[in-house]
């Protein structure tokens, strides 16, 4: 199974997320997706999520599918801030053997995010190792095999631009980031 989540239109999307200013370029055109002759079915998904309902659909397809995955979790996500459950189910799927591998920005555009996100790296990053009632989004969820390997092949090859982040890293962290992060947790909720 492959699951894509929503995107927003802005011109920072039109890079290849190697650069300052510009995103990992949204899967789009001949290179990603030919135009090809109809050839069988695959089975999609799509849910909403909005500030005015339908956000607990959302975010209960991502519980659901990180609750299915048996060999791995790969997620690329600017605005990782996982909530207690999220976080929970994640590390659930650390124990029962699956790999879990989170890709986040190094550079983001809404840096109280960053601070809300980067405090939770904590319990994860032994372990081995978002709102959704907030945004507008749609996201589409892939039951085949091909899209799955296809969107595994864009995600490792982001992870060779990537840095690890390890635990000690994330205990090194200095006071000033602490401070920012402590004054983050009352807007967390609402990222």
């Amino acid at each position: 199974m492959a699951f894509t989540g929503g995107f927003g239109i802005s011109e920072q999307w039109a890079g290849n997320g190697r650069q300052p200013g510009r995103w990992r370029t949204v899967l789009g055109g001949p290179p990603s997706l030919p135009v090809r002759e109809p050839v069988g079915a695959v089975t999609t998904e799509i849910v909403s999520s909005s500030p005015l309902g339908g956000s607990f659909e959302a975010y209960t397809l991502f519980l659901l599918a990180i609750e299915a995955a048996r060999r791995s979790i790969e997620a690329t996500n600017p605005y990782f801030v996982p909530d207690a459950r999220m976080s929970a189910t994640i590390l659930a799927a650390v124990r029962r053997g699956v790999r879990v591998r989170v890709l986040v920005p190094a550079v983001i555009d809404h840096p109280w995010v960053r601070e809300a996100s980067r405090r939770e790296f904590g319990p994860m990053l032994p372990a081995g190792n978002r709102s959704f009632a907030l945004n507008e989004e749609v996201n589409a969820t892939f039951y085949d095999a091909a899209i799955a390997r296809r969107l595994e092949q864009a995600f490792e090859e982001d992870l060779r631009y990537a840095r690890a982040v390890t635990y000690e890293d994330w205990r090194n962290r200095g006071p000033l980031t602490r401070v920012r992060e402590l004054l983050a947790l009352p807007i967390r909720s609402q990222m």
